[in-house]
């Protein structure tokens, strides 16, 4: 009988502490989702799409470095054979439904599946961003 108490009670604290631990956080969530490579298939400024007409080619690449944030990495061609290359820091916020790059430039994010949407503006300009994980 006293065996079999303390088997019990030992499965009732192993469960105890199994429940407490903690759920990810949203922005957790969203970072883990983000990780990976990323091309962006349209790129739209003011409404008017620069995929196709001022850029050739445009990627974006994700590596979360903390619970919430990491560093990303974006690359573009234009059609004068130009390339463009920029690393930023950013940050998960609003509970996975925001991006901060740099602790300065805040955007919309919504990602479903293998598609991700950044909304924002930038110097005066709205920008919608669509990308494809690859």
């Amino acid at each position: 009988m006293y065996t079999f108490l303390r088997v019990t009670l030992f499965f009732t604290i192993l469960l105890s502490l199994s429940a407490c631990r903690d759920e990810p956080s949203l922005n957790e969530t969203t970072n883990d989702l983000m990780e990976g490579y990323w091309k962006i298939v349209s790129y739209k400024i003011n409404e008017t799409e620069a995929m196709g007409t001022v850029f050739t080619s445009h990627i974006m690449t994700y590596t979360p470095e903390t619970e919430d944030g990491g560093k990303t990495f974006w690359a573009y061609s234009d059609f004068n054979g130009g390339t463009t290359s920029a690393e930023f820091d950013y940050r998960v916020t609003n509970d996975g439904t925001g991006l901060l790059f740099d602790e300065e430039q805040s955007v919309d994010l919504e990602i479903s599946g293998d598609n991700m949407k950044l909304e924002g503006f930038f110097n005066n300009s709205s920008w919608i961003i669509e990308a494809e994980r690859q």
